[in-house]
């Protein structure tokens, strides 16, 4: 399945179903959200975990190395935990 962007289509191409990826908000506990999710669906699974920088720009003053996003796939579906 495609959706298509009508007139727009010769500057931005072709958008699929899988295109959009939803974003869930646990406020410090993507971790264990992640889990629980990859756990609960059959064949879930975590993708990529990105950490707050040991070093550099924190403007939100989380620890360094404490998890910022976790992305997973459950059900063929892309996810990010924020």
């Amino acid at each position: 399945m495609c959706l298509r962007l009508g007139a727009m289509r010769g500057n931005f191409g072709v958008m699929t179903h899988d295109s959009i990826v939803p974003c869930l908000w646990f406020d410090d506990d993507a971790e264990a959200a992640a889990a629980l999710y990859t756990r609960v669906f059959a064949g879930g699974r975590v993708t990529a975990t990105s950490r707050y920088p040991a070093e550099g720009e924190n403007p939100s003053k989380k620890a360094p190395g404490s998890v910022l996003t976790v992305e997973v796939e459950l059900c063929g579906q892309a996810f990010s935990l924020l």
